[in-house]
């Protein structure tokens, strides 16, 4: 509740949240005042604001945030008055959108990230409080059905290091789906797509095609009925 902390800390704080940087999001967290991360769900980059004190008639704020610098990709944690935070957070925001200047070809598999990046493009999602509020639970339902049709098809394929990641990522999706927000769900869907599109794009065809009525209908993302809607079109 925004009564529990100092007026003059909400002040000092809420320029924060006018931040408007497609490669950053604020996230709600318990124990921090503010909590913003990487929008790579593949990155464990934050910034975040733990606490505040008084010290010589000021407000000094501890915060803690990953990466340190350009040089060092560990986490470090900090105390400054408003001004300094400010140009701590600033730092750490360049460090992020930088990282978005690097040619894709450092990427562990370019091929794989390609097919994520393609994903994320092309399938926006329309719900303006995508980062901070989950599915509803019709929507969960349409997912669960969905990734439970994954895990059906990709158990019936040949066993390999591909298909058991696939399996491992789809099941830690159905099972934490009503602790994720929109864009993570989404964002996860989207990595199991790439990883099966890459495995067969034939199999990635199948479980489109034969298993998503309910994920139409209930329209979790317009880029997905899309999406699906294409791949039908095409057959």
């Amino acid at each position: 509740m925004k009564k529990n902390i100092p007026l003059q800390v909400l002040i000092e704080l809420e320029p924060f949240l006018k931040n408007k940087s497609n490669f950053i999001k604020f996230r709600k967290k318990k124990d921090c005042i503010l909590s913003f991360v990487d929008k790579d769900i593949d990155s464990d980059f934050y910034f975040e604001v733990t606490k505040y004190e008084y010290k010589a008639s000021k407000i000094t704020y501890i915060a803690s945030k990953k990466p340190m610098s350009p040089f060092n990709n560990e986490n470090t944690t900090l105390s400054a008055p408003i001004e300094n935070l400010k140009l701590q957070f600033d730092s750490w925001l360049k460090i992020i959108e930088d990282y978005d200047k690097v040619p894709d070809y450092f990427d562990e598999d370019p091929i794989l990230k390609g097919y994520q990046n393609e994903f994320f493009e092309n399938l926006k999602l329309l719900d303006n409080d995508a980062d901070i509020k989950p599915y509803n639970f019709k929507q969960q339902l349409a997912i669960e059905k969905h990734i439970n049709s994954i895990i059906a098809t990709i158990e019936n394929e040949k066993q390999s290091d591909e298909t058991v990641e696939i399996l491992k990522d789809s099941s830690n999706l159905k099972d934490n789906i009503g602790k994720l927000t929109k864009a993570e769900t989404f964002h996860k869907i989207c990595q199991i797509w790439a990883k099966i599109r890459k495995y067969s794009f034939q199999t990635l065809k199948n479980i489109m095609t034969s298993s998503s009525t309910k994920l139409i209908e209930y329209s979790v993302s317009k880029g997905v009925e899309i999406l699906l809607n294409s791949i039908k079109d095409n057959l």
